[in-house]
């Protein structure tokens, strides 16, 4: 709904082609080089554009859970049953498409696409509708 708006404001903030295709698929992270700065421009200009309350940590708040005890487990390295829980809501994953307990924190960042920033957006918008 929202992807080609998201796809412009992340071509802007990575400087890249206007011509350049990207694949809604791809992470942003891993395939496209976005820093933590980029990352914080990206949340800004996205709250900026769409006028809705996107910061960072909500965005993406597997940062913030992968430092949280109740999240994630210092000692076995291991995402707790809540972590699970709440990072396959987050991506709507289900049945075996579902991540394990020992998926590790970069894995992650292969969800972090423009797909999902779509869909981030589309609920967010939809809660204030």
């Amino acid at each position: 709904m929202y992807i080609s708006t998201i796809n412009q404001i992340f071509k802007d903030i990575m400087y890249l082609d206007e011509a350049e295709e990207l694949d809604p698929n791809k992470s942003l992270f891993s395939d496209y080089g976005m820093t933590s700065i980029d990352y914080i421009d990206f949340a800004f200009e996205l709250k900026k554009h769409f006028k809705v309350d996107v910061s960072p940590e909500s965005l993406w708040p597997v940062n913030k859970w992968a430092t949280t005890e109740d999240y994630y487990s210092f000692d076995t390295k291991e995402w707790t049953s809540k972590g699970l829980t709440e990072i396959n809501n987050l991506l709507g994953l289900k049945g075996s498409d579902a991540v394990d307990k020992k998926i590790q924190f970069k894995e992650l960042y292969s969800y972090f696409t423009l797909n999902y920033i779509n869909q981030q957006i589309s609920a967010v918008k939809a809660q204030v509708a």
